[in-house]
């Protein structure tokens, strides 16, 4: 079994490289990546381990000799939010990493070989391109996004990229076809509460979420607060605000305790107290695990829009910056979960996700499989996120276990 003390030791050694005053901010393509990376790659080929990184960033590594056959890879990612918490990502990297290495140490042979795959840019905080590693390696993204992305500095991601020393050419990457991988597998924190409230150790994640994210802009007429009367305005955040509390019914309406529906970030322009605004932006992010609900939200979405905008005189535009399509993971991989589970005498239940995920990406191109252990109170991509140490190594357990049984042990 995988040293769990060993593999958290290790984790808190890159989180170590990464600290703020509050959390943890380990953008891709930052020195912290390069750095982490860096500690990660020298413990794997101490490990007698074949690594390499690819034209994007994405980290492989291999036992001797399976570098082009067929595999079971298994991994997750090492980049973060601003000021984000110890495990979300690097949990799953960590304990792929020792896996691996286990399985190299104690010269065990499986039927499939065993790869480890560490994503880049997750999470889109070095320029926005989220799952940008697993898009690119499995062929849902091109190339050129990188010349239509920039970061907060204005830097364009390719030049981003490069400048970290990758070279941003199909040549310097290996998609991960069909035909490259025979399963995914990834350990992850929950990133919500459920787990946590049901006193559940495992979760057997069975979905992940489909997503659109959507810009709402409208525009009124900016006049004087005190000298305009009501019936003489074209107002736009009294349009917002009845848009928005109808968007924020749509999920009792239409879906389950799964479907949601959040306003996240709204702006008004000029933004003085008093001045009628001219113009109000604001986003929405809509989530479900069913394609038809989705779908019906994001109609019903836009006639709100359209008939609040109408009704108050104002202009409406609309242009989504996010879409992903709900992803239903290998029932086989599942029930390897929930055996793993039961053997190693921990609690399970099977839940959705509802956060996206790199495995949802792989799921589009093979059996794919997601675990899920506690994350206290529901909290994440925040400093305060944290998971019980007992519930971490039970995470590496379930997924060693699970592992060994996709991969079949060679007697």
């Amino acid at each position: 079994m995988p040293d769990a003390k060993k593999m958290l030791a290790d984790l808190r050694e890159i989180t170590a490289i990464s600290a703020t005053k509050e959390g943890n901010t380990r953008f891709s393509y930052s020195e912290e990546d390069r750095k982490a990376k860096q500690i990660l790659m020298g413990k794997l080929e101490a490990a007698g381990l074949t690594t390499r990184l690819d034209g994007v960033g994405n980290l492989f590594a291999y036992r001797p000799g399976e570098e082009d056959k067929r595999a079971l890879y298994i991994g997750s990612h090492m980049d973060t939010v601003p000021e984000g918490g110890p495990y979300d990502g690097l949990l799953g990297t960590m304990a792929a990493a020792h896996i691996l290495m286990h399985l190299e140490k104690e010269k065990i042979e499986t039927e499939i070989p065993v790869a480890l795959i560490v994503f880049a840019e997750e999470e889109g905080s070095a320029f926005g391109g989220a799952l940008f590693g697993s898009r690119i390696v499995t062929g849902a993204a091109e190339l050129t996004e990188l010349d239509r992305l920039y970061t907060k500095e204005g830097v364009s991601a390719r030049e981003l990229v490069t400048r970290a020393g990758y070279s941003a050419n199909w040549e310097d990457i290996m998609l991960l076809t069909p035909e490259r991988v025979a399963g995914f597998i990834e350990l992850h924190i929950e990133q919500g509460g459920v787990l946590d409230a049901e006193d559940k150790t495992i979760g057997v994640v069975s979905s992940i979420v489909g997503i659109r994210q959507m810009e709402v802009i409208l525009t009124g007429v900016s006049n004087h607060a005190g000298t305009t009367p009501m019936h003489m305005r074209n107002d736009p955040m009294v349009a917002a605000a009845h848009m928005i509390t109808e968007i924020g019914a749509l999920p009792k309406k239409l879906g389950d305790k799964h479907t949601v529906a959040t306003v996240g970030r709204v702006q008004t322009f000029p933004g003085g107290a008093n001045v009628i605004p001219s113009e109000v932006r604001f986003t929405v992010d809509i989530r479900d695990v069913n394609a038809p609900v989705l779908q019906e939200m994001e109609k019903q979405v836009e006639a709100i829009v359209d008939t609040h905008a109408k009704a108050n005189g104002v202009q409406a535009k609309r242009h989504l910056f996010g879409s992903a399509e709900p992803v239903h993971l290998d029932e086989k991989m599942q029930q390897a979960i929930r055996d793993a589970a039961d053997e190693a005498g921990v609690t399970r239940m099977d839940l959705p996700s509802g956060a996206g995920h790199d495995a949802e990406l792989m799921a589009l191109q093979a059996p794919t499989g997601m675990i899920f252990v506690p994350s206290i109170g529901g909290v994440s991509h925040s400093p305060y996120e944290d998971t019980k140490e007992a519930d971490l190594h039970a995470g590496l357990d379930v997924m060693y276990r699970t592992v060994k049984r996709i991969a079949g042990v060679k007697a």
